[in-house]
């Protein structure tokens, strides 16, 4: 009998980063589940009685936290397409990962902006219709960014890139 070990990837960064295109892409590669919370609001946007207040976003949560946990359980990979920007929100959600898939192996996986991603994304409808509150938020979080450390208990940490820095890598590259 093989055994393989389980497989937790958690994403890193703002939204338009490239966080849930990497995640769509590697659960094609690995048969993956992805959970994310922007696909549990999506789903409860059509109820007559949800809207973004802290109730519902605490719900949000706790669906998420659900099924992460029943993921876990079962023995699926998962790929968690969420910002967790903080080092708190990082180390609670790899907590939650230890305890129930203790020996899975913990991939944070950091996409960095990507300056002309976040512009179309502000430019979208998907920008909640409000720039100036959109650009507020992608302001506020910029500044909640905590870089991320191997001491947060990750087995692997693997960076990817904005545009900026990859135009930037390859400039040095040249030289």
């Amino acid at each position: 009998m093989v055994v393989t070990m389980q497989n937790v990837y958690e994403m890193m960064g703002l939204p338009g980063s490239g966080k849930t295109t990497w995640a769509k892409e590697k659960a094609e590669e690995t048969g993956a589940i992805i959970i994310g919370r922007d696909d549990i609001r999506h789903m409860l946007k059509h109820s007559h009685s949800y809207d973004s207040s802290e109730k519902n976003q605490k719900y949000v949560w706790d669906v998420s936290q659900f099924m992460i946990k029943e993921a876990l359980q079962r023995g699926f990979d998962v790929i968690l397409d969420q910002m967790s920007l903080t080092k708190i929100s990082r180390i609670e959600t790899l907590d939650l990962i230890r305890e129930y898939a203790p020996m899975a192996k913990v991939t944070l996986v950091w996409c960095s902006e990507d300056r002309q991603n976040v512009d179309r994304r502000m430019n979208s409808e998907m920008a909640w219709g409000d720039r100036e509150y959109y650009v507020k938020l992608i302001k506020d979080l910029k500044m909640s960014i905590a870089v991320p450390e191997y001491y947060e208990g990750y087995d692997e940490i693997i960076h990817i890139p904005g545009e900026i820095e990859r135009k930037r890598f390859e400039v040095k590259s040249l030289k």
